[in-house]
């Protein structure tokens, strides 16, 4: 690991995602990761193209970008914590005093694999890897 090299960009905008991809990719990356950004909760479609069209394995944070052709999803299952949310707002409606109730983090990660888009992009997914996921997508 003593090669690896991170490069950190933020994106708010279509242009700022096409100028950071082109940045990016001079570089010539094996591999993208995408965190969570507020932006792309309307935009998930765009970093999953951008890493097409470079023919890399990405790795993201939210199930939704591998059901829509991402490599692979690893991170926390939103609908829990919207569920979570909601018991929360539920108890403050009924009176609770929002600096009296509990942080809750958490429960579980979810691991989404799309084994089409892997063997698209010429990856061998391990059958521990497969074995593991939450969820494999053919």
């Amino acid at each position: 690991m003593s090669n690896l090299e991170v490069h950190l960009v933020g994106v708010d905008s279509l242009q700022a995602l096409e100028e950071a991809a082109a940045d990016v990719l001079r570089g010539s990356p094996q591999a993208l990761f995408v965190g969570s950004s507020g932006w792309f909760e309307d935009n998930y479609q765009l970093p999953i193209a951008v890493a097409s069209k470079a023919n890399l394995p990405a790795l993201y944070v939210r199930r939704e970008y591998a059901d829509a052709g991402g490599c692979l999803a690893y991170g926390i299952p939103y609908r829990e914590m919207y569920h979570t949310a909601a018991g929360y707002i539920d108890r403050v409606l009924k009176g609770a005093n929002p600096g009296d109730l509990p942080v809750q983090n958490p429960v579980r990660t979810e691991l989404v694999i799309n084994r089409k888009t892997c063997r698209d992009l010429g990856l061998a997914v391990p059958l521990s890897l497969i074995t593991t996921a939450d969820d494999v997508i053919e």
